[in-house]
């Protein structure tokens, strides 16, 4: 494009920028509102499958697993609960024999009768004699 004098050129320039700028403008707008609308399309899509029957399903079988998780959780502690007593009883009561059970006495005692006997098995040997 040609100009007849260099203020015509400067005009020209100007609003040819100015309708650059415009046209821009326009198309930053235009971009702005898809995306509006996009989001707004993507949002609907996930309120429609968040309300969906599928996904309800899933939830109420995840919280069904999570009931019978907790429920198992705490039977199992019971259980251990009640073997741990147990086995503390069992301890006491085998540490309770073992406290009363002297063995160097029964050791002593086992002697002494056995020293008898072999006193009385001496006489009477020398009675058959």
């Amino acid at each position: 494009m040609r100009a007849s004098t260099p203020s015509a050129a400067a005009e020209i320039v100007v609003r040819s920028r100015q309708e650059f700028d415009r046209h821009l403008q326009e198309l930053e707008q235009r971009m702005s509102q898809l995306m509006r609308y996009q989001l707004l399309e993507w949002r609907h899509r996930i309120q429609e499958l968040a309300t969906h029957i599928g996904f309800r399903r899933l939830e109420d079988l995840l919280r069904s697993h999570r009931q019978q998780t907790d429920e198992l959780t705490s039977r199992l502690g019971i259980a251990l609960q009640s073997r741990i007593e147990r086995l503390r009883r069992r301890h006491t009561i085998a540490g309770t024999r073992l406290r009363s059970f002297d063995l160097r006495a029964r050791i002593r005692t086992a002697g002494m009768r056995l020293l008898q006997r072999s006193t009385e098995l001496g006489v009477r040997l020398e009675r058959c004699w």
